[in-house]
C-alpha cells in the first residue's frame, strides 16, 4: 500500500509561513492549525521546516518554484 503525499499550493505555503512567524507559533502549534499531518511523526513539522527556510533564504518567489527533493527508497523496494 502507498501514502500519496498532498500537493500545497505556493500560496497556501506561503500563508502558512507568515501566520507561523507572525503570531509566533511553533512547528507543533503550525502543524495542528493547518493539519498538516500527525504531529508525532515528525515529517509534517519536517516539511514546514522546509518551506520556511526556502523562505527565508529565497522569498515567497522560493516557494512558488518547483524544488527537486531527492527520493528516498525504501528498503524493502
Amino acid at each position: 500500500m502507498s501514502i500519496k503525499n498532498k500537493i500545497y499550493s505556493p500560496e497556501f505555503k506561503i500563508c502558512v509561513i507568515m501566520d507561523m512567524q507572525d503570531h509566533r507559533l511553533s512547528y507543533s502549534e503550525t502543524v495542528r492549525k493547518y493539519n498538516l499531518g500527525p504531529v508525532e511523526s515528525g515529517g509534517a513539522r519536517a516539511m514546514l521546516q522546509r518551506w520556511e527556510r526556502i523562505f527565508l533564504e529565497e522569498g515567497a518567489e522560493g516557494l512558488m518554484k518547483k524544488h527537486q527533493y531527492p527520493k528516498i527508497k525504501n528498503q524493502y523496494g
